[in-house]
């Protein structure tokens, strides 16, 4: 068996797969003919599809001003198709990601099971408490040079220098934000912590800048009477929030569709639209996942997985946060890691090295080992869900203790 690529750089990794080296081979001249005209025809695709987005916008917004008390409606149905196209395509996108496994790479994901049985959980709380969870304070200037001005929501969760996010023609360029890759994307998302009351303006500055059409929030304002976050969105209740010169109108709120997910797991999808200067600027989608409780894990079935099916396709980095950022966060954020790892046939036999490359991007992610076992519970479910992971007295086992250890 071929020995697994370290997880340092799985990005690097995954274009070096996938580039074929052409020094000292002369390249025909059709070939780069077909290149020029192949970049000639995307080039103008894109130029027609950016033109038909403007007109999109500039009509909407202008039915939107002439129409006043239809706004609401308008703004409804347009989110309304929004959501269904995105659906649709999400479930497409997801399929025929499966569609690529072949025996190779379905063979390293047996491999990963196998291994994850062979553990068990103790041996998985093993790896965890192993990893290395501390960052040099010369990393993390800029976390420090603002603890004063009251933007960081805890003294003890760094941000990263190397790859936080960076305000433009804003007054401040900090946000607590760091972007996080995975092996096919390297700004898949953005890992922060829960915007506070002085920071919501630059949250949503954030959201506008880097043409975010996803926000994941995985806690509740307040749980067990401790303040998590600020409420910076709309509600039905508040219909529009005002942000240091950002407005935030509430369009609509249902629950995400689980399809046939069997899942006592409720996420709320509220659809809202961002206006600056009077003119709308951006549509954003706020999954809200209800009672998963802080520091610890919901029921490992595929609801996580839906929930990333859901914002799978999104051309531009997906906003994810619970409260520090780091632990529910870094959850999430490590399945869609070793499913995308899957995927280009980098699935390791053990995801500490996974949880390596995140942390390296998101200080102490994954926060707890009950949140390390539960990432592999839900891969292993999701696996099993297509049929790769044929259940076995192993995973029974694994199961067995997996529930037991939530005791």
């Amino acid at each position: 068996m071929p020995p697994v690529p370290h997880f340092g750089d799985l990005a690097g990794l995954f274009r070096k797969k996938h580039t074929k080296s052409t020094e000292g081979k002369p390249r025909k001249k059709t070939d780069t003919q077909r290149d020029s005209k192949e970049k000639c025809a995307m080039s103008k695709r894109e130029r027609n599809i950016s033109n038909m987005s403007r007109e999109m916008i500039a009509q909407t917004d202008s039915s939107r001003l002439k129409n006043g008390s239809k706004e609401r409606k308008d703004s409804k149905r347009e989110t309304d198709n929004e959501s269904s196209s995105s659906c649709r395509s999400d479930k497409k996108g997801s399929n025929k990601a499966m569609k690529k496994l072949g025996k190779p790479e379905k063979q390293l994901i047996v491999n990963f099971s196998n291994t994850t049985f062979r553990k068990g959980v103790k041996g998985l709380k093993e790896d965890f408490n192993k990893r290395k969870r501390t960052n040099d304070p010369k990393d993390t200037t800029n976390f420090i040079q603002n603890a004063l001005v009251g933007k960081n929501r805890y003294k003890d969760v760094a941000c990263l220098d190397a790859n936080r996010v960076v305000l433009r023609d804003w007054k401040t360029d900090y946000i607590h934000a760091n972007f996080v890759s995975i092996p096919s994307n390297d700004r898949k998302f953005i890992c922060t912590q829960g915007p506070m009351d002085v920071s919501s303006g630059d949250f949503w500055h954030m959201i506008v800048q880097e043409r975010v059409r996803s926000i994941v929030m995985l806690c509740n304002i307040l749980e067990k009477g401790m303040k998590k976050c600020f409420e910076y969105f709309p509600t039905a209740e508040t219909p529009e929030k005002s942000f240091d010169g950002y407005v935030v109108k509430f369009v609509r709120e249902k629950l995400l569709d689980m399809k046939t997910t069997l899942t006592e797991a409720k996420i709320s999808v509220r659809n809202m639209s961002i206006f600056k200067d009077g003119q709308m600027v951006q549509n954003v989608a706020h999954f809200q996942w209800l009672e998963w409780p802080d520091r610890g894990v919901p029921k490992a079935d595929l609801a996580i997985i839906r929930l990333l099916d859901a914002v799978r396709s999104d051309p531009t980095p997906v906003v994810v946060h619970c409260s520090a950022g780091i632990g529910r966060t870094g959850s999430v954020v490590m399945i869609e890691y070793a499913r995308d790892a899957a995927v280009q046939g980098m699935m390791p036999e053990s995801l500490d090295e996974i949880m390596d490359s995140i942390r390296k991007q998101r200080c102490s992610s994954v926060q707890t080992e009950q949140q390390y076992v539960f990432v592999h519970q839900v891969l292993l479910e999701y696996y099993k869900s297509l049929q790769i992971v044929r259940p076995s007295r192993e995973m029974e086992k694994f199961v067995q203790e997996y529930n037991a250890s939530l005791v």
